[in-house]
């Protein structure tokens, strides 16, 4: 995928109002995302995707497979390699197999929950990095309340570095990612996890011998 010049992926959105002004708020918020452009209009779309590329298409499609092939077909003369969102619709993998073999589009399904969709944003982001998290000493079962956690290597830099005693100020420094979204992983990981605190967090990850990476 490419990235612009401040590494934030760059994205296209075809939806409903409704779905756009929901969303839209969630993914400036976090800096890491660039919205290009937005439209209710396939051809806009198309058109504006063909000068301006983008790394990831969102489609809102509730019915219309028809659409989303249309806007793939035009959007990936440019894009080359090209991850789609289809939002709002159920999972196809016949569907995604053959636009795959055809368009070489990855496609991801999200249904209509602006968290599903903001996952996938985080996964796409996280593989643009390279920034898969490293995998800590010995095996993390998938019953482990921490096995998510060690899944993202985001979460596990910024609970390192709040090992060391940095705040929060210094870890956005050091992630480039914004105060707010250092506060919001953090708060995912108190979700995920059911733990109340960091501290609870690191001490449990340390009694299952999972070992946070190094941080400089």
């Amino acid at each position: 995928m490419h990235k612009n010049k401040k590494g934030n992926l760059r994205l296209a959105i075809f939806d409903h109002d409704r779905m756009r002004k929901d969303f839209m708020h969630h993914v400036l918020d976090h800096g890491r995302f660039e919205v290009l452009f937005s439209t209710t209009s396939a051809e806009e779309l198309i058109e504006y995707s063909q000068r301006h590329p983008p790394d990831v298409l969102i489609i809102h499609d509730e019915d219309s497979r028809r659409t989303t092939e249309k806007i793939i077909a035009g959007t990936r003369k440019r894009s080359g390699q090209l991850a789609c969102i289809v939002h709002h619709c159920s999972r196809d993998e016949k569907f995604s197999a053959r636009l795959k073999t055809k368009y070489g589009a990855e496609l991801y399904f999200s249904d209509d929950s602006t968290k599903s969709l903001m996952d996938i944003l985080f996964k796409l982001k996280d593989e643009a990095d390279g920034s898969a998290a490293e995998k800590p000493t010995g095996t993390v079962a998938k019953e482990s309340r921490f096995y998510l956690v060690v899944q993202k290597s985001n979460y596990m830099k910024i609970l390192a570095m709040l090992v060391q005693g940095k705040s929060m100020e210094q870890i956005s420094d050091m992630t480039e990612l914004t105060p707010n979204t250092v506060k919001t992983y953090i708060s995912r990981m108190h979700d995920l996890t059911g733990c109340h605190t960091n501290a609870e967090i690191i001490d449990g990850m340390h009694n299952e011998g999972i070992k946070l990476p190094k941080v400089i």
